[in-house]
């Protein structure tokens, strides 16, 4: 069964699920992010179906997240890397590994954590913060509409308050 596409809807998270919220594609890109660039490695990391893989890959290529170019030693297999907008998303995947590591594992303790490369030291948590750097919690924020918002979209905003 396919899954309900969120393509049309004007949000970004409902577009970005749409582009990233296969947990397969996460995982990928967690790979990526660390340095694993060839179908290989992935397959090897993931325990992940090749047909699955492989789709996975299409639609990052396509979505200029990864690119795919030849090796540079044997013009027969295939190298990924990331893209900016592939690079960019290591910030959501810092906060999902905080929050997995806090939410679901707790008291037993991380069993990896992103750390700086040099001093090993765990990265500091992400967190939502105003322009001058002040923490700001769910109460401090709100959703507005932006500069491509429909007037249906803006209609429902104005409904809010």
């Amino acid at each position: 069964m396919r899954r309900k596409s969120f393509d049309q809807m004007e949000c970004g998270i409902a577009q970005s699920l749409d582009i990233l919220g296969d947990p397969w594609t996460l995982l990928i890109m967690r790979e990526a992010l660390f340095g694993v660039q060839t179908f290989d490695g992935f397959y090897r990391n993931l325990d992940i179906p090749k047909n699955t893989l492989t789709d996975r890959l299409n639609h990052l290529v396509a979505k200029d997240i990864l690119a795919r170019d030849p090796h540079p030693e044997d013009g027969r297999r295939l190298v990924y890397s990331l893209l900016p907008a592939g690079e960019e998303l290591l910030t959501i995947l810092v906060a999902l590994s905080q929050w997995g590591n806090k939410w679901v594992f707790g008291d037993r303790g991380a069993p990896s954590f992103v750390a700086e490369r040099d001093s090993r030291e765990a990265v500091a948590e992400v967190k939502v913060t105003n322009g001058a750097g002040k923490k700001l919690t769910l109460k401090d924020v709100t959703m507005i509409p932006g500069p491509s918002a429909s007037e249906r979209l803006k209609a429902a905003f104005a409904k809010l308050g």
